[in-house]
């Protein structure tokens, strides 16, 4: 590949995805607070093509909610609608080619105060193409 061009779309879909799901009442990230949303595990892919234009990111969107599991599965429904639906603005050196929602997971933990946090965890896989300079 030649020129000065971004070749690491992670940084822009990690943006993207925090301001989408980012919304009244749900903190999103580098917070202890409850009800959550996370984006993590993010793995970019290597070229999906010769002329090193398509890219995927998957990573897991994770609700995290202290009260109850209807919490984290309508957290979640609202996540799906925000992404999938809702458009991801990725700035100018990337565009979506395509979301795919991928396993879902169920995960309760208990902590050393017999307190129950409800978990669940949304593969996500983001197919990314590199704007042309």
């Amino acid at each position: 590949m030649t020129g000065t061009g971004i070749i690491s779309a992670m940084a822009a879909v990690f943006k993207a995805l925090r301001a989408a799901l980012t919304r009244k009442g749900v903190v999103v990230g580098g917070t202890a607070d409850y009800p959550r949303v996370e984006i993590h595990s993010i793995t970019e892919s290597a070229w999906m093509d010769k002329g090193h234009h398509l890219k995927s990111i998957s990573c897991i969107v994770e609700c995290v909610s202290d009260r109850r599991m209807q919490d984290v599965m309508d957290m979640n429904e609202e996540n799906l609608h925000r992404m999938l639906i809702g458009a991801l603005e990725l700035g100018d050196s990337w565009k979506i080619s395509g979301i795919v929602a991928g396993q879902l997971q169920e995960l309760n933990e208990t902590s050393d105060t017999n307190a129950i946090l409800y978990r669940l965890l949304q593969n996500m896989t983001i197919y990314v193409e590199r704007i042309s300079e």
